[in-house]
């Protein structure tokens, strides 16, 4: 290795180090959450401070406001379920057409792992936090199962699934297997598959 790649890597791992003054407060509760996360006070502010902000980020970029999770809750206990479905196509509608905004513009390949990877990202924790846990799974090459846990109800779970089904059909060409998916006041568990697959069983049976 070279005395200048050797000098840049010691420049890429440099750290600083800030002094910060809190009130006790502040101080007694950085140090409970610190121990209940069983992370020592230092990461947990590096960390708190790239969550803010990436979720700063997010909120400007998708011209999006924060409300809370129980006026959420119930906004969906009220509205009535083909109500909270059209809403969810509505907002996969809106989404895709900012996604393939956001791809443009990083000039990366419109692809499926892209546009999950992305998604569950952005919805996940650490930016809009609309779950608590959320993941994917791809299956046999033409099957992808979704699943996650949130802290609303059982009408943000079905806006949730309205909202994928209509984004995946549109931008993918893939259905919601409905025998294997299923959906929870509190998760959901939703399986994806190849439409094209779908119309080969269907000729499959004819013949």
């Amino acid at each position: 290795m070279s005395n200048t790649e050797s000098d840049s890597n010691k420049s890429n791992n440099k750290s600083n180090i800030i002094s910060l003054r809190v009130d006790e407060e502040t101080y007694n509760k950085l140090n409970q959450i610190s121990k209940e996360n069983n992370l020592k006070r230092s990461e947990l502010l590096r960390k708190s401070f790239n969550q803010w902000v990436n979720l700063k980020k997010f909120l400007m970029k998708s011209d999006s406001m924060i409300i809370g999770q129980n006026f959420l809750r119930g906004l969906f206990d009220i509205a009535d379920e083909q109500g909270i479905i059209e809403l969810g196509k509505k907002i996969g509608e809106i989404w895709i057409n900012e996604f393939n905004i956001h791809l443009i513009d990083l000039e990366v390949k419109k692809d499926l792992d892209t546009m999950l990877t992305s998604f569950t990202d952005g919805i996940g924790p650490n930016e809009a936090n609309w779950f608590n846990k959320i993941n994917f799974q791809e299956k046999d090459n033409d099957k992808i199962r979704v699943y996650g846990i949130h802290a609303l109800n059982k009408g943000f779970s079905l806006f949730f699934k309205s909202f994928l089904e209509y984004l995946m059909a549109e931008q993918f060409n893939m259905v919601l297997n409905q025998d294997e998916s299923n959906i929870s006041d509190t998760t959901i568990r939703l399986e994806f598959r190849s439409s094209d697959k779908k119309i080969t069983e269907s000729s499959s049976d004819l013949g």
